[in-house]
């Protein structure tokens, strides 16, 4: 009996009825549920074309006004092309451009497939960006104060950033469109920074100072490098901190009196690229203000990693080129219109100065003069942009930056052309909106 009623309960039970009411419903969800997840990879992919469409637009807003359309296309296509890469048997999209009354239009599109949104009738989806770039154009210096120390010989970096440095130039000469509206410096930097040997007998240098520096001290002794003073015959161009006193004149871009202590330090070169003194394998030497970017291009291509870090030097002589109070900025102009800017990069941490550090390890000492040089150099009327790649990220750099939007992380060096691209953007008063 027990068995009989089971059976009837399960022939009575209308319950399997969910089944068709399920299998009805299903396809619907699933199509949606895929639906959303489509959408979710087109607006990825959508910022992505954003981002290369503001690029192009920042990049070809420097061709010079009255520039043929087909040349402002194809400008276009050609860097666009060289920054975007579409999902994989996607083609390229076109751009398409306007450029008038300094004002670039770009815009592209392009269609995705769907996945199995196809079954509810949505078998593709099309995303578009455009920018709308402005070109606000004002007398620029600027002032590259860039890392070549010798661990950015590593990861690629120092290729990257002459890669990034080289775009940079360009753009700032099709920026340029009136002699003197663009002037650059170049200031190479490990622990010294090298001004070459054309005026050894200038009033503004002083022949009195050796290595005190015991770490160093050692090392030049084991390389075979003088630990003296130079004199003007033989000294190799390179300049060391200036004097650490109570007027922090290591940490100023001031003009130069006549007191001694006031001075930049004249001394050998303490790195080479061979690891001993040999002509022309130390540091390059830096390039003041000019408008002749080639001369500048020069010097990026000719730079060598070699040495430790002393961030502080090439903060203090990029200022010294932007100043016109200073021997280092007679070309700086005195014009209160003139925008002025300064772009510190650099790969790792303090670790060594005239005065403390032994080269290898971060030197707290040698961060303390650091945080006084960008004190004075943001107390100036200079904007300030810090770029920390790879181990250089660091709140000491983040602070030494004019504002937030100054300092520019950076984890792999393949991305300092975007930055360097970026910061044109800032340098030349061009505005940019989607």
């Amino acid at each position: 009996m027990l068995i009989l009623s089971h059976i009837q309960r399960f022939l009575a039970d209308r319950g399997g009825a969910i089944a068709p009411i399920f299998a009805i419903v299903v396809i619907p969800v699933l199509g949606l549920a895929s639906a959303a997840i489509d959408y979710s990879r087109a607006a990825t992919e959508r910022s992505r074309l954003q981002a290369a469409v503001d690029a192009t637009a920042l990049s070809v807003i420097h061709l010079p006004q009255g520039t043929p359309a087909n040349v402002v296309q194809s400008t276009a296509q050609s860097f666009f092309q060289s920054i975007y890469t579409p999902p994989y048997g996607i083609p390229v999209p076109q751009v398409v451009t306007s450029y008038a009354n300094a004002t670039l239009n770009v815009s592209a599109s392009e269609t995705l497939p769907t996945g199995i949104a196809s079954i509810i009738g949505v078998s593709s989806v099309t995303i578009g960006a455009r920018s709308t770039t402005l070109n606000q154009q004002s007398s620029v210096e600027i002032a590259l104060a860039l890392d070549n120390t010798g661990s950015m010989a590593q990861n690629g970096k120092i290729q990257s950033l002459k890669t990034a440095a080289n775009n940079l130039l360009t753009s700032l000469q099709n920026y340029s469109r009136t002699p003197g509206d663009v002037k650059v410096s170049l200031v190479p930097f490990n622990t010294q920074v090298n001004i070459g040997t054309a005026n050894p007998n200038a009033n503004y240098l002083r022949y009195d100072v050796g290595v005190t520096n015991t770490s160093l001290r050692t090392y030049l002794q084991s390389v075979g490098i003088s630990r003296n003073a130079p004199t003007p015959a033989n000294w190799n161009g390179c300049l060391s901190d200036r004097d650490q006193s109570y007027f922090n004149y290591d940490t100023r871009s001031d003009g130069v009196s006549g007191v001694t202590n006031t001075r930049y330090v004249a001394s050998f070169c303490h790195y080479y690229t061979t690891g001993s003194a040999s002509p022309g394998a130390q540091i390059v030497p830096m390039r003041t203000l000019t408008t002749d970017l080639e001369a500048i291009r020069t010097g990026v291509n000719s730079m060598q990693p070699t040495g430790a870090t002393n961030i502080t030097m090439g903060m203090v002589m990029g200022m010294a080129t932007l100043r016109s109070d200073n021997p280092f900025g007679t070309n700086s102009s005195s014009d209160p219109f003139t925008k002025k800017f300064l772009v510190l990069l650099t790969d790792g941490a303090n670790t060594q100065n005239r005065f403390a550090g032994n080269g290898s390890a971060s030197s707290s000492a040698v961060d303390d003069r650091m945080t006084l040089a960008c004190n004075d150099a943001k107390a100036r009327s200079v904007r300030v942009f810090t770029i920390g790649v790879l181990d250089g990220q660091s709140a000491l750099l983040r602070d030494c930056a004019s504002d937030s939007s100054s300092y520019f992380p950076v984890s792999d060096a393949s991305q300092l052309n975007a930055v360097f691209q970026q910061i044109l953007g800032q340098v030349t008063g061009i505005r940019v909106g989607s």
